[in-house]
């Protein structure tokens, strides 16, 4: 019996050697600036995280998994945003408030149940939606004091402060699009 357990153990260690992995990162952040025709000046960084997954003894490649995420600032201290995977697109200076349109993707899930035997399967995808936000600043003795943050809003109110004042373009990748709009 305890000869039975020890092989036992023995084989889960070797398959445990077998498949382990060891994970390569690499970052890479990308920073940018851009002077806007409206005199301010905007901040972008974009984060990059490639993980690899590769066999201690294979050497195989598993495979590599893509992460990024962004944050910007316009005239430093003055705007702040931090959209982890979100993708920033354009930002609209109006006469008190700004606003900011971005791009994130979500993943879908749809569930299926077969009406014969109750099994349920479930299906996903990945969807890019917008995502329109309005900055609130909050703060006061020289900015010290208080709290700043995006609060979401409509693409209706969006595209009427858009029809009124210009939307300037934020330095961005492109890695999210969105499928159904040309351009």
């Amino acid at each position: 019996m305890l000869g039975q357990i020890q092989k036992t153990y023995f084989v889960l260690i070797i398959i445990l050697i077998v498949t382990s992995c060891r994970t390569e990162t690499k970052i890479r952040v990308n920073k940018t600036n851009h002077l806007l025709s409206n005199g301010s000046t905007i901040f972008v960084e974009k984060t990059n995280e490639d993980k690899t997954s590769i066999g201690m003894f294979s050497h195989h490649d598993y495979g590599t998994s893509h992460y990024f995420s962004y944050r910007f600032s316009v005239d430093p201290g003055s705007i702040n945003w931090e959209g982890g995977s979100r993708e920033p697109k354009g930002i609209l200076f109006c006469k008190n408030d700004v606003y900011l349109y971005s791009l994130k993707e979500v993943e879908i899930h749809v569930f299926i149940k077969d009406s014969t035997d109750s099994i349920v399967d479930v299906n996903s995808h990945y969807e890019t939606q917008e995502v329109f936000e309005q900055y609130i600043d909050k703060r006061y003795f020289f900015k010290l004091l208080g709290d700043d943050y995006w609060i979401d809003v409509s693409l209706e109110d969006y595209q009427l402060k858009k029809k009124n004042y210009q939307e300037f373009a934020i330095p961005n990748d492109n890695e999210i699009k969105l499928s159904n709009k040309e351009g």
